[in-house]
């Protein structure tokens, strides 16, 4: 036998029964609520042209994609992101819409190196955008649809970390750095790096007010209180304009009693070329990474031949998964009503039991074989229905360790159709 045939190539994985059971009720939950909300679910292809990500701006780390060549020598991927699919589909196909346009999307994405502590190179995203005008409120109601999703699942320690690209913008935009230069100070002051960035700085000739700021940045940590005080210090017009704007987005939230959620944190500031605004994660203790993410994208469409203004967010349905597992939240599990079983005798009596009670709504299991309890408590199956013969029967209660002998005609009444 080949050695491979018995494993899951790297990053990937089967989803077995409870779990499975349990993450399609996830999905279902999440999509229910984006719906709710007034959501527009779309899906997009699992195998997209590689340009859609491949741009010189570096939107998906081209190193992490999975590709290969179809039969005409083009270069295709497994998509990495929901995010850009769905700039494509609104830059193309509903480019007409009317605004705003509120788009919700669930589904597999692929990355070789991987998301979470196991690094799944295959994972399960599910996200909203918005696309409209450049405004505070779309902002903080993307942020509101994160907290009341996380909320919905039963999560209730967790914390949404928000920033803004354009204050750090603002900031570069003073000391006329080049973007290789920029970019390095990015990822330093992104790995709370304080001793590099305030090295680095110390050798430049910028002004020094500009240089507090830059060398702080990690520091700027906080709530609205912080920002006010921030504001009141020397900033260029473009920081300014983005502390403005997190006030406003913060306001909204706060009316909403969801400040709670919140905390500011200037020294986030992921992919540049890709945000162009707001920009948050969501943490919850014990885990190093974030459960969700998103901000303002205004210039991503624009590349798909439609210019609009987006905000959004993506969450990863199986880190969320983990951490209810390992918050001991209560998870639904694989499960029936009831085993209806036959042995020889009573074929046509146990379809059609098994018939009435399903047109009932219930989850109804038939097997042809002699009633096995074992099958029942695996199966998380509370009750059994062992049909003797065309009229006789007998009721198994597992969890009682009960037997009651009855009729067909008393269980499902008047004659059998």
């Amino acid at each position: 036998m080949p050695k491979w045939k018995l494993y899951n190539p790297e990053g990937m994985q089967d989803i077995l029964i409870d779990r499975c059971y349990a993450k399609r009720d996830i999905e279902n939950e999440i999509r229910d609520l984006f719906r709710k909300n007034g959501f527009m679910e779309i899906e997009t292809p699992v195998v997209e042209f590689y340009d859609v990500f491949s741009n010189d701006e570096q939107l998906v780390n081209q190193e992490a994609m999975f590709k290969f060549v179809d039969e005409k020598g083009r270069i295709l991927a497994l998509r990495p992101d929901m995010t850009i699919p769905t700039a494509r589909v609104i830059g193309t196909k509903l480019k007409d819409m009317n605004l705003p346009i509120k788009i919700s999307y669930l589904g597999n994405c692929f990355k070789y190196d991987g998301i979470g502590s196991a690094k799944q190179r295959e994972f399960t995203q599910a996200g909203i955008e918005i696309f409209a005008k450049n405004n505070p409120f779309y902002d903080a109601q993307i942020i509101k649809m994160a907290i009341k999703t996380l909320l919905k699942m039963g999560l209730e320690q967790f914390t949404i970390e928000l920033g803004q690209v354009e204050f750090f913008k603002g900031l570069m935009e003073q000391t006329n750095f080049d973007e290789e230069l920029i970019e390095l100070i990015r990822t330093m002051i992104e790995a709370k790096d304080f001793f590099g960035v305030e090295e680095l700085l110390g050798e430049k000739d910028i002004p020094a007010n500009v240089k507090e700021h830059i060398t702080n940045l990690s520091n700027y940590f906080g709530d609205k209180k912080m920002l006010l005080q921030l504001k009141e210090s020397k900033l260029n017009t473009r920081s300014l304009k983005a502390i403005d704007n997190l006030l406003a987005i913060l306001n909204i939230l706060e009316e909403e009693g969801l400040e709670k959620y919140i905390s500011v944190d200037l020294g986030m500031v992921k992919r540049l070329k890709y945000y162009t605004g707001m920009i948050f994660k969501g943490l919850t203790y014990g885990v190093g990474f974030p459960i969700l993410s998103g901000g303002r994208y205004d210039s991503l469409c624009e590349k798909f031949g439609k210019s609009l203004s987006a905000t959004g967010f993506s969450l990863e349905v199986d880190i969320l998964l983990n951490i209810l597992q390992r918050n001991e939240n209560i998870l639904p599990k694989s499960s029936f009503d009831t085993l209806v079983v036959f042995n020889q005798k009573g074929r046509n009596t146990a379809v059609i039991i098994t018939n009435q009670l399903r047109e009932q709504g219930l989850k109804v299991d038939l097997i042809c074989d002699k009633v096995n309890k074992k099958y029942a408590i695996e199966r998380n199956i509370p009750g059994v229905i062992n049909i003797l013969d065309d009229e006789n029967i007998e009721i198994l209660n597992i969890e009682e360790n009960t037997n009651i002998k009855t009729t067909v005609s008393q269980l499902i009444g008047g004659d059998k159709k």
